[in-house]
């Protein structure tokens, strides 16, 4: 029998691997946990970014998408005609060309021009094709002849279309427009005051594009302020409403901006502008979006119910707040269509009211204790005001020929004034010409120059009357004489030392298709003359209108171009932070 050490052994020895597994089972499974499903899988699986990474990944992108915005804001606010002409040009020209083939198809096909705009087309075209005497125009005072069927109808259309037009370019825009108040209506405004007072009545006729209009008819029955104020209301009312559609665009392109989500660049560079300022029309813009805000249709209708030059930021805060259209353009229409220019008109009454004039020189005169005779100055200087505004006033060529014919200022006035005796002027008369009676001379100019004003700018007539009057003062009566040499030497192209009508139609003008007495007259003092200064004043304005036009279209078009620009650098700055997760 083997020794009891020696068979033992083996036993032992095949039982220890077994043994020293269940004696050591955090050795035996050390491996099968180091392979555990979580670690293994760890590899495969992205590791979660800590909230600090992912804050600072975003910070990135912010920065990236500021810097660029800058870069982006300068190169815009470097757009223009003077710095960028062809850049400028050609960028208002697409965004125009794009504006004009989406919507003219849409015009054109719409339910409304088919019910409405082409049948009323239509009828035009045929009458004044097949029927223009429908179409006729009246005569003026003597002439009795009657005015065409459709005469008022059309005139009526065309009335409401050039006041409207007007009022629209005078505030369309930001912070531009064509200055046709200046232009047009206040000077319109002022020829009627005038007209009221120098008639003595409010008997006239005060549509601007008709053919008599501000020529005195009836017997000088007394003008009252509210006369007055029913003579030169439809006019503003109607430009005022065309003030009110021109604030449209700034509202409908801060909405839509707002509406997808986009910056609104136009609006916020001003705001910024405004805020960074302390001058009055800045602290008025930001009063203004303030007010707007608390405030609502209310507030829209007191900000357009007074000459408001920061009204544009109303606009676009309203459509950045997503007011309703109705609210807004109701609430502006009523403030600018009717309160604003209502109020307007009565100051303009006011001021220049012959009985409100009269009564302040008493007042100064009861004041003037040591006689500085400054109710004479203002009286003088009162006269020439007036005389500036009649001078402006409009006319077409036959129309002014007929008034100065009515006024014994025509050419033939001259061999009647020669006559002896009523029978015989009478007989000198029937042997002028009836074509001599609708021209005028260089007498008939002048006379009428010195006519002009309340009292006339030559004083008083000594003598004589009409063509033949003599003036107080010598001096005035020279000025008006050389006024009308400059005149004829200007528009009598045949030389005949009388105008017509058809030399006088070469100087109205291609806007209105009218003159004045001051148009007419090309001025003393060569290129400074005070006519040429007018019209470079006018010629400024219009080219100031176009200009600033043309470059907030430009930049309009390259806002969305900019704003493309940015939404895709983020999209793609986004991506890039994905990848490198």
């Amino acid at each position: 029998m083997p020794p009891k050490g020696t068979a033992a052994s083996p036993r032992r020895a095949a039982k220890s691997p077994a043994r020293s597994r269940a004696a050591s089972p955090a050795k035996s499974k050390s491996p099968a946990r180091a392979a555990s499903p979580a670690k293994s899988k760890s590899p495969s699986r992205p590791r979660a970014s800590s909230p600090a990474a992912s804050k600072s990944k975003a910070s990135v992108i912010e920065a990236k998408l500021k810097a660029r915005q800058a870069a982006l804001n300068q190169a815009r606010a470097g757009l223009g005609l003077r710095t960028q002409p062809l850049r400028t040009s050609r960028l208002f020209l697409l965004s125009t060309t794009e504006l004009l083939a989406e919507w003219v198809p849409k015009l054109a096909m719409s339910k409304s021009m088919f019910l409405v705009g082409y049948p009323l087309l239509a009828g035009w075209l045929l009458t004044h094709n097949y029927s223009p005497e429908l179409y006729q125009v009246p005569g003026c005072g003597d002439d009795t002849q009657a005015a065409g069927a459709l005469f008022f109808v059309g005139l009526a259309a065309y009335e409401v279309g050039w006041w409207l037009l007007l009022g629209i370019l005078s505030s369309i825009g930001f912070g531009s427009g064509l200055h046709s108040g200046i232009m047009f209506l206040w000077p319109f405004v002022m020829q009627t005051i005038l007209t009221t007072e120098t008639c003595n009545s409010t008997d006239f006729i005060s549509t601007y594009n008709h053919p008599c209009a501000l020529q005195c008819a009836g017997n000088g029955t007394g003008s009252s302020f509210f006369g007055k104020l029913l003579k030169v209301l439809p006019a503003a009312i109607v430009w005022g409403i065309g003030t009110a559609l021109g604030e449209l665009p700034p509202y409908f392109v801060t909405r839509a901006a707002k509406r997808a989500g986009k910056r609104a660049g136009e609006f916020e560079e001003e705001l910024a502008d405004a805020q960074g300022k302390t001058d009055l029309i800045s602290k008025m813009k930001v009063y203004t979006i303030d007010f707007t805000e608390k405030h609502g249709f209310f507030g829209v209708y007191l900000l357009a119910s007074w000459p408001n030059a920061a009204f544009d930021m109303c606009g676009m805060a309203c459509g950045w707040l997503e007011m309703p259209f109705w609210t807004f353009l109701g609430a502006t229409i009523l403030g600018k269509g009717f309160t604003k220019v209502t109020i307007q008109c009565m100051v303009c009454i006011t001021v220049f009211s012959k009985a409100l004039f009269d009564g302040m020189m008493h007042l100064v005169d009861a004041m003037d204790v040591y006689g500085f005779g400054v109710s004479g100055m203002a009286s003088k200087l009162r006269g020439k005001v007036m005389s500036k505004f009649e001078l402006q006033k409009r006319f077409t060529a036959d129309s002014l020929l007929k008034l100065l014919g009515r006024e014994g200022l025509h050419a033939g006035q001259a061999l009647l004034d020669d006559a002896d005796g009523e029978a015989g002027e009478a007989s000198v008369a029937a042997s002028v010409p009836a074509e001599i009676t609708g021209l005028v001379d260089q007498t008939s100019l002048a006379q009428k120059y010195c006519a002009m004003g309340s009292p006339p700018v030559c004083g008083e007539v000594e003598s004589g009357s009409g063509y033949s009057a003599q003036w107080t003062l010598g001096d005035q009566w020279e000025k008006a004489q050389a006024a009308a040499a400059r005149v004829m030497a200007d528009l009598d192209a045949d030389g005949s030392g009388t105008l017509n009508a058809v030399e006088l139609e070469g100087a109205q003008s291609r806007t209105d298709g009218k003159l004045s007495l001051a148009s007419i007259d090309p001025g003393e003092g060569g290129l400074l003359s005070l006519g040429n200064v007018w019209n470079g004043f006018i010629a400024a304005l219009v080219l100031f209108f176009v200009v600033t036009i043309v470059e907030q279209v430009a930049k309009a078009r390259q806002d969305e171009a900019n704003e493309a620009e940015l939404q895709a650098l983020e999209a793609s700055l986004k991506a890039d932070g994905k990848k490198n997760a």
